[in-house]
């Protein structure tokens, strides 16, 4: 009986504290440190090359057949076979390593940007939760109905914009892992 009081108290905690209630900053700053660190490890160990980079190391191979000039009329009593091999696109072998480099570092410096948002976005949302506690404890203390229910509408007017924030986070880390997945193919 204990048991499904104790299981059905913390449902209950579940359903009525916001989302991002649950964790505290440290802890969400921890796990964006975490996700960032790994983010730029992947970065970082991807590849100079990508698979079809491959295909630039193999030469343009061209054959040909031909008769000559005084058979063109008459049956051919001899065919000539030439063969030409272009190596030109191996020279840009190291253009593409240059390029790739360039790219893994913009992707880095992106990857900060990102985490610099996300930062900024989680220390709004706890300055809203801050004020929704702030704004809990003057409803609950004062005696005006209406002073109540102004205060109760700034109370849901800041869990939107924590919800609203929560989006924001959730699609910058969307886009982080954007940076990582365009570099690491």
């Amino acid at each position: 009986m204990n048991k499904k009081i104790i299981c059905s108290g913390i449902i209950a905690i579940l359903f009525i504290c916001p989302p991002g209630w649950g964790q505290n900053k440290d802890e969400e700053l921890k796990e964006l440190e975490i996700k960032v660190t790994e983010a730029k490890q992947r970065i970082e160990n991807a590849g100079v090359y990508k698979l079809n980079d491959i295909l630039r190391f193999l030469p343009d191979v061209t054959v040909a057949r031909r008769a000559p000039y005084q058979e063109y009329t008459g049956p051919a009593t001899e065919t000539y076979v030439s063969a030409s091999i272009q190596l030109n696109k191996l020279f840009d072998v190291s253009d593409i390593a240059d390029k790739r480099k360039k790219e893994k570092q913009k992707a880095i410096k992106r990857v900060e940007t990102i985490k610099f948002t996300i930062e900024k976005l989680i220390e709004r949302k706890y300055l809203f939760i801050d004020q929704i506690q702030k704004l809990s404890k003057i409803v609950k203390s004062t005696e005006d109905v209406i002073e109540a229910a102004a205060k109760q509408e700034q109370i849901e007017k800041l869990k939107v914009q924590i919800n609203e924030i929560q989006i924001e986070i959730k699609n910058k880390y969307f886009e982080m892992e954007e940076a990582v997945i365009e570099i690491d193919g």
